[in-house]
């Protein structure tokens, strides 16, 4: 847990982006939920029992570069599309053009992007500059159990098996609204 809290520019970037996301969706993102994700994983990788749909209390603030919390955080629906901007923005300043496909989070595509389906082939192909960030059900679950939850209510499980999400300032941003 971060009770103690944890230091470090990149980690405190990092929770604040989160922490705009949840004001920005009105809690449909939030970083907060760290026990509840733990729960899920373990159940999804047959290491605990069925989680219920339950939230906690959890707060999470920043002090200068220390990110403080009475409980787990969970930054796995932001970090990887803020690793992709990060790395994509270092190639462009060393004039180098391209784009950075972190698994399912594309940062500055160039060209055509093809949309895997969550049970295989193309299901679409986009010709985009903006980011894209892809997230799907298929590959995390167990039985009904999925690794997409609603933080507002503790609800596991999502209405669709796959959402591709596009975002015109970062690829941060659009894995955190995937």
């Amino acid at each position: 847990t971060a009770a103690s809290g944890w230091n470090g520019a990149f980690l405190a970037e990092v929770a604040r982006l989160g922490l705009d996301m949840k004001a920005r969706t009105h809690g449909v993102f939030d970083i907060a939920q760290g026990n509840l994700e733990q729960r899920i994983k373990a159940f999804i990788g047959q290491r605990g029992a069925k989680p219920a749909p339950v939230t906690e209390e959890n707060v999470v603030r920043i002090q200068g570069d220390k990110v403080v919390a009475n409980g787990p955080v969970d930054l796995n629906g932001i970090a990887k599309g803020w690793m992709a901007d990060q790395v994509a923005q270092k190639l462009h300043e060393h004039g180098v053009r391209g784009f950075v496909n972190a698994g399912g989070d594309i940062a500055r595509p160039q060209g055509l992007v093809h949309i895997d389906g969550p049970y295989g082939g193309t299901i679409a192909t986009l010709q985009t500059t903006w980011n894209v960030a892809t997230s799907g059900t298929s590959r995390r679950r167990r039985d009904e159990v999925t690794h997409r939850y609603d933080p507002r209510t503790g609800q596991i499980g999502a209405p669709h098996d796959q959402v591709t999400v596009l975002s015109r300032t970062s690829c941060a941003e659009a894995d955190a609204l995937g």
